[in-house]
């Protein structure tokens, strides 16, 4: 048991150091290198998740829009069909023209 422990103990004194000679040895192009090969990744994977995030900002809006559009849509041929009228005929051709707009948006 107490060889177990010196051994343990001078394993761990070994590995400081030489943990410490291998640091004092490093040359300072060789901590760059080691800087540079940690910190793209997570500029690289930041930067997409940054450019996913704005498309999926984008399409919501355009979705939210036309649920807007087909909502009003709606609304005017319910009261359309209760008047027994076709007012608002202008609108709802602008607004089929702006959902067919939109719906061009998402898809390209």
């Amino acid at each position: 048991m107490f060889l177990a422990k010196e051994l343990n103990c001078n394993w761990i004194s070994f590995k400081k150091f030489i943990y410490k000679k291998s640091i004092e040895n490093m040359a300072l192009s060789d901590f760059i290198n080691i800087l540079q090969a940690t910190i793209s990744p997570v500029v690289m994977i930041s930067g997409t998740g940054l450019i996913c995030l704005v498309i999926q900002t984008r399409y919501g809006r355009i979705v939210d829009r036309i649920r807007q559009l087909i909502h009003e849509q709606q609304k005017l041929q319910q009261e359309a069909k209760e008047l027994k009228s076709k007012i608002n005929v202008n609108r709802l051709e602008n607004i089929d023209l702006q959902i067919e707009l939109l719906l061009n948006r998402v898809q390209n």
